[in-house]
């Protein structure tokens, strides 16, 4: 490994002391962490446990048919299967408690929803930009955002009045990337769940192709779609796909060297730039042993928040009316990633001992399809043989690709300009602990498993607007 590689790694994470012995090894050792919840914690627990255990469960499958080889990309969107065909909300109602006497047998958010769980005012976020970076092109994107809108009664976003653009990496409005049907659902879910978190928010859609280049070649359009946001004036960007971690080429994923090179294309000083963790739960990095699992590429980026899952449900046993906890506990339906990088250093801000390198995640939001979001897609296969084939109409979508959205969007409705991952430790007590959960086995439980405080799997909980509002 040549020093370029070290003196890049020690600027981006800025640990120069570091670099030297951070060069020489992709991977490092994870101690152990015994600390437990406290009973402070296990009370406030407790009080939503009802609730929680009434969710319902669905059966799911993932949206984005996974590229292959190396640098292989993966959206971290996932469709409920048996929504049926012609299934339609129930626009502009907030969704009822559970409770013993009312289990509902299905659930999926709109925007009264989300505003209410994460405390947006609906008045807030007046011309601010939130940036969405996806592969590939949703041809019916503006107007299936338009049938969105209208139905839950929110104002239009269209390019006419210019609340609504779609370019390419270069940020010109053609030639576009080859259309994909699983690709479009992640863009529809990332389009409209700003749209229900900050209706007033402008939406700047940047699509770049698909990357699972052969060796020697780079995620391009995706990096330079992050760099053109930035350029055309973004101070927040969604991202809600990601490379996993790999120690060589055979493993489908990133390498160090490159994660290292491109991670510039995801900091820039003054905007805060959003990265789904994936939805694969703990322990899901092939290259990974023990407690050292689970990190992807660009949310393991120091810069870069990384957002994790979870399950999101009505109830009245607390002040807020809403409870969460982990989604998890992973296997064929999904959970909240999370896991110590092997290609980052532990940032300055991040102060548990369980591993020596960045750990996701930073906070977190709702993202499990049993407790998911409601969509209108039209853009779907007429022959009805993708994988990833779903009716047109009407769905109900989960995974970190909506939690990444979201946060990105509540930050933007509260008006943090230029904060990085640093700024959720500082005002930790303007998140909701998520206590209850987890998202696989660990030996060091602050890994996969919530507790009072900071944990992996959410991070330092789920955002709540007012109280972060001009921070």
């Amino acid at each position: 490994m040549d020093s370029s590689f070290g003196s890049r790694l020690a600027r981006l994470s800025g640990f120069t002391t570091l670099a030297a012995g951070l060069a020489l090894t992709a991977s490092f050792a994870v101690g152990c962490s015994g600390a437990s919840q406290n009973d402070a914690s296990s009370s406030a627990a407790s009080a939503d446990d009802e609730a929680l255990s009434a969710i319902p469960l669905h059966t799911t499958k993932r949206s984005c048919a996974s590229g292959s080889g190396r640098r292989a990309v993966y959206c971290h969107a996932a469709v409920r299967t048996d929504v049926a065909e012609g299934y339609t909300p129930d626009f502009g109602a907030v969704a009822a408690a559970y409770s013993p006497e009312h289990k509902a047998t299905s659930i999926a958010y709109g925007p009264a929803d989300l505003q209410s769980a994460y405390n947006v005012p609906a008045s807030v976020g007046q011309g601010v930009t939130v940036a969405i970076v996806d592969a590939q092109d949703y041809p019916t994107a503006e107007a299936d955002l338009a049938v969105y809108r209208a139905k839950y009664g929110l104002p239009p976003c269209t390019t006419a009045n210019g609340c609504f653009k779609k370019v390419n990496a270069a940020g010109q409005a053609s030639p576009l990337p080859t259309p994909d049907y699983g690709w479009a659902q992640e863009i529809a879910l990332d389009i409209e769940s700003v749209s229900a978190t900050c209706p007033n928010c402008k939406i700047l859609l940047l699509e770049g192709e698909e990357n699972s280049p052969p060796a020697g070649e780079t995620e391009d359009e995706l990096d330079q779609a992050e760099d053109t946001a930035v350029a055309m004036g973004a101070k927040f960007i969604s991202n809600s796909w990601g490379s996993v971690e790999a120690s060589n080429a055979k493993n489908g994923g990133i390498l160090q060297a490159d994660a290292v090179a491109e991670a510039v294309h995801y900091i820039h000083p003054g905007v805060a730039i959003f990265a789904a963790v994936g939805d694969d739960g703990f322990a899901t990095s092939p290259n990974n042993t023990d407690d050292q699992k689970g990190s992807g590429f660009p949310s393991d980026i120091p810069q870069v928040f990384s957002v994790g899952g979870t399950a999101l449900t009505k109830t009245t046993t607390n002040s807020r009316g809403w409870a969460e906890k982990v989604w998890g506990p992973g296997g064929d339906d999904g959970a909240t990633n999370s896991g110590c990088s092997e290609f980052f250093p532990k940032p300055s801000y991040q102060k548990q001992t369980a591993c020596k390198g960045r750990l996701d995640n930073d906070l977190a939001a709702v993202a499990d399809p049993d407790t998911g979001f409601n969509i209108y897609i039209s853009y779907v296969d007429p022959d009805k043989k993708a994988d990833d084939y779903i009716p047109a109409g009407w769905n109900i979508f989960g995974g970190t690709s909506l939690a990444s959205p979201v946060t990105a969007a509540i930050f933007a409705a509260a008006g943090l300009v230029g904060v990085d991952p640093s700024f959720a430790y500082e005002n930790e007590a303007d998140f909701n602990d998520v206590t209850s959960g987890s998202n696989g086995t660990c030996v060091s439980q602050i890994l996969c498993v919530a507790r009072a405080g900071y944990d992996g799997p959410t991070g330092v909980g789920t955002p709540d607007a007012t109280k972060l509002f001009g921070k």
